[in-house]
């Protein structure tokens, strides 16, 4: 079983939370707190702050993936004219450096120059090794028509369950056994995400979905925490 750590920085105690497949193996986060509290960290130098514009802040805003996990996902926004990275629930401000480098305690993020057509990136080092976000597409914006290429009934022969996606007061619903209803959000194109929120933890599904040469729907990877490129065709 793979747990996904998740790093998040309340300067000047960094701390992780743990997400798991059930309660039973879920990690208390109080616990890893009460760890890292003792964990005295190294004095940081004095941080030397520059004045960014409020038009060079906005060049870095948006949501950002993991190279490496594209279901990892942070946007970095500009709030009453501070620059932050902002996760389910809260706001850490950063401090800008230089004219692409932002400081959020021990941690600084170095973004690439903007360059229209080409995705930005930012940069950190993480627990010894570079980690590397990505800039995330424009969203997807599919009409009905475009949605109902998908309606229909896919079986996954290595889970062995059928899911049914179906239009309904316009949105596009998936249907499984033992699951209500679930909207099906757009991510990029051919490509929807699914949100399933549960007591203790909420797990994001992204499903890519694949055509014939006739450009007709035949099925999709499904990619969640731990598992990628399960395999549902379509039957009807």
């Amino acid at each position: 079983m793979r747990f996904r750590i998740t790093l998040l920085l309340l300067a000047p105690l960094v701390f992780g939370c743990a997400q798991a497949p059930n309660r039973g193996s879920a990690i208390p986060i109080a616990d890893v707190r009460a760890q890292s509290a003792h964990l005295a960290p190294p004095p940081l130098a004095p941080i030397a702050a520059v004045v960014l514009p409020a038009s060079a802040l906005a060049r870095f805003a948006g949501e950002y993936r993991s190279a490496t996990d594209p279901l990892e996902r942070i946007r970095f926004e500009i709030r009453d004219g501070a620059p932050g990275f902002a996760h389910a629930g809260g706001f850490d401000p950063v401090v800008p450096v230089g004219p692409r480098t932002f400081r959020l305690g021990p941690l600084a993020f170095e973004f690439t120059e903007p360059v229209f057509g080409t995705p930005t990136r930012f940069t950190f080092e993480r627990g010894g090794r570079l980690a590397t976000y990505i800039q995330s597409p424009t969203p997807w914006r599919p009409t009905m028509r475009e949605l109902a290429a998908f309606e229909g009934l896919y079986r996954s022969e290595e889970l062995d369950v059928e899911w049914t996606f179906a239009l309904r007061d316009g949105r596009l619903e998936v249907h499984r056994k033992h699951f209500p209803e679930q909207a099906l959000a757009p991510d990029e194109h051919d490509v929807l995400r699914l949100i399933d929120v549960f007591e203790d933890e909420t797990l994001t599904r992204l499903l890519a979905f694949a055509r014939d040469a006739a450009g007709t729907v035949t099925g999709f990877r499904l990619t969640t925490d731990g598992v990628a490129d399960l395999g549902f065709a379509r039957s009807r």
